[in-house]
């Protein structure tokens, strides 16, 4: 008998507790815990195929999100909430333009264990204006660490402590970069599987990054990536970014794009003098940017030689790169992530190589779960799980 209750009369949903209670029924109690905490799988899209079969079975649990977190502040603590500082060894790679991106290798808090070097190497890219100690970011390399794996954080140009050595920024269109970062890990470890992962920006990038392989634009010169996780991927970055334009001053997502628009106004203030080589960028009218959309207009487009900013949102939404994927990859979003306007459920359906799992609940770049928030995410336990199940089921070529 399914003793949940079907209305949501609050004088029924009371009588279904006491009856419950008078039971005293484990499952039952486990059930009104469920109902009373938010607690439920996500749900899952996908195409049939040993991907989507695979996808089911892992992500079959139910994602418990943290009590009383709506979704500004999962996002908030998701991203503030560091824990101890990550230890990491970092390798610096010159770019073809002298510009220079950092592989930040994670070393965890003990260090004695050495791997062979066939361990998978889990490459993660951070969201727009983080970099590789973002929290998000540390607490994933923490999961894979755990795994045995060789967890690495590629920091983006100028970003963190890294300079701007060229006049060129990172953006969600320049995946040649990315490219870069994985010649570079598969020259340092050429027989391991090599994991992608990517938050916000960097779910974009991994998103981009493997539709390029297929259409050719990129080409590997080793073995292509196992496997990818995408994470809090806005997907269409045009409707993200004036979504947050249109919000109310006291509306929690007016106050996210500040905080983006105050960082990137750090970023340019830090690299002023190399960017004021870019002949177009007006310095004095990006200073009076306070929305996403007029930073791109006034930095990303200048610099990246745009046209028009719609053109620049045009190649970097990565709806359209998802139908082109040929590496088992598993998108994972909330139904609350203030950045997440439209959801790519029919690309996904028609991909046997992608699996679509979305939450209720999680916010942005957080997925935060349990009591207690600060332990691992939603998100790390389930790309671990995912990369541990592609691994054993599907040969590594």
């Amino acid at each position: 008998m399914d003793c949940r209750p079907s209305s949501r009369n609050l004088v029924s949903r009371i009588q279904t507790c006491f009856h419950w209670c008078l039971e005293w029924d484990c499952q039952n109690f486990l059930e009104l815990s469920d109902w009373l905490l938010g607690a439920r799988a996500p749900s899952l899209y996908a195409a049939h195929g040993l991907i989507g079969e695979i996808t089911r079975d892992v992500l079959s649990r139910k994602y418990w999100p943290t009590p009383l977190l709506g979704s500004f502040v999962q996002s908030l603590l998701g991203a503030i909430w560091k824990g101890r500082d990550p230890q990491y060894h970092r390798t610096l790679v010159r770019l073809a333009d002298e510009g220079v991106i950092g592989l930040d290798w994670y070393k965890g808090q003990e260090c004695k264990q050495r791997l062979p070097s066939t361990a998978p190497v889990l490459l993660i890219m951070h969201g727009i204006t983080g970099d590789s100690r973002e929290a998000y970011v540390t607490r994933l390399c923490a999961a894979a660490h755990a795994q045995g794996w060789r967890p690495v954080a590629m920091t983006y140009r100028g970003c963190g402590d890294l300079p701007l050595e060229s006049p060129m920024i990172y953006s969600a269109v320049d995946t040649a970069d990315v490219h870069a970062a994985v010649e570079r890990v598969r020259q340092s470890y050429p027989d391991a599987p090599l994991l992608l992962a990517g938050f916000s920006l960097g779910a974009m990038l991994v998103t981009k990054y493997l539709g390029d392989i297929e259409s050719g634009r990129l080409q590997p010169a080793g073995q292509r990536p196992v496997a990818a996780v995408a994470a809090s991927s806005p997907f269409d970055i045009e409707a993200a970014w004036k979504r947050l334009a249109a919000a109310p001053w006291l509306d929690p997502r007016c106050w996210m794009q500040a905080v983006v628009v105050m960082r990137w106004m750090w970023y340019v203030q830090r690299h002023a003098k190399m960017l004021s080589r870019v002949e177009l960028f007006d310095r004095k009218a990006f200073q009076k940017c306070k929305t996403m959309v007029c930073i791109d207009e006034q930095l990303t487009c200048k610099v990246l030689g745009y046209e028009s900013v719609e053109r620049y949102y045009r190649d970097a939404s990565s709806f359209q790169y998802i139908h082109s994927i040929r590496t088992p990859c598993l998108f994972i979003v909330s139904e609350d992530d203030p950045f997440v306007r439209e959801l790519p459920i029919e690309q996904c359906r028609k991909n046997q190589y992608t699996v679509l799992a979305v939450t209720k609940r999680g916010g942005h770049c957080a997925h935060l779960q349990g009591l207690w928030p600060f332990g691992r995410s939603f998100v790390d336990d389930s790309a671990v799980t995912f990369f541990k199940a592609v691994l054993n089921d599907i040969p590594v070529n």
